[in-house]
C-alpha cells in the first residue's frame, strides 16, 4: 500500500453547462392513440344499459305493459365516441360508383389524379371533371371533354399523381 495521494487531472478545461440541447428543432410534444378505446366504449354502453334498466322497470310497473318499454329502450340512440378521422377503404376494394365519388371529392389542395376509365371495352385516359345524374365528364390530356353514362363504365383505375 502506498502512502501517496492520487492527484487530480493535470490539465482542466472548463466547459459551459447548458441545459438546453444544441439542436433546437427537436420534437417536444407527441401524441399516441390508445388501444384501449374500444374496450372503454363497451364499458360505457354497458353502464348506459344498466342505467336504463331501472328506469324501464319503473315504467313497466306504472303502465303495466312491457312491450312499449322495450320499444322505448331500443329507440334510444347510442352515441359513438369515435375519432373524427374515418378510415377509407382501399381504392381497389371500392365499387365503380364509390370510386367515382372518391375521385369527385378528392382534396382540392392536391392536383387531379389521372385515371383510366374502361368504358364499353375502350380505355379512356383522363381526369374526372364532373359526376352528376348518372353522367360523368372526362377531360383528356389535350383539354377535350366527353360525357359518358355511369352504367357503361366497367372499371376505373387510378394512375397516380404526376410530380
Amino acid at each position: 500500500m502506498s502512502n501517496t495521494k492520487d492527484q487530480g487531472p493535470l490539465f482542466f478545461i472548463k466547459q459551459p453547462f447548458s441545459r438546453n440541447p444544441a439542436n433546437y428543432h427537436m420534437q417536444e410534444i407527441y401524441r399516441s392513440k390508445l388501444e384501449a378505446e374500444p374496450a372503454m366504449e363497451e364499458n360505457i354502453r354497458a353502464d348506459e344499459n344498466k342505467k336504463n334498466v331501472p328506469h324501464a322497470k319503473m315504467e313497466k310497473d306504472s303502465n303495466g305493459m312491457g312491450t312499449e318499454i322495450k320499444e322505448a329502450a331500443s329507440s334510444i340512440p347510442v352515441e359513438n365516441n369515435r375519432s373524427s378521422f374515418n378510415r377509407v377503404k382501399p381504392f381497389k376494394e371500392m365499387t365503380v360508383k364509390e370510386r367515382l365519388e372518391y375521385l369527385i371529392n378528392f382534396p382540392k389542395v392536391l392536383p387531379p389524379v389521372p385515371c383510366v376509365f374502361n368504358i364499353d371495352d375502350e380505355k379512356h385516359l383522363g381526369y374526372l371533371i364532373s359526376y352528376e345524374d348518372n353522367q360523368i365528364t372526362i377531360e383528356y390530356h389535350n383539354k377535350t371533354q366527353r360525357t359518358f353514362p355511369v352504367d357503361d363504365i366497367t372499371n376505373v383505375i387510378m394512375i397516380g399523381i404526376k410530380r
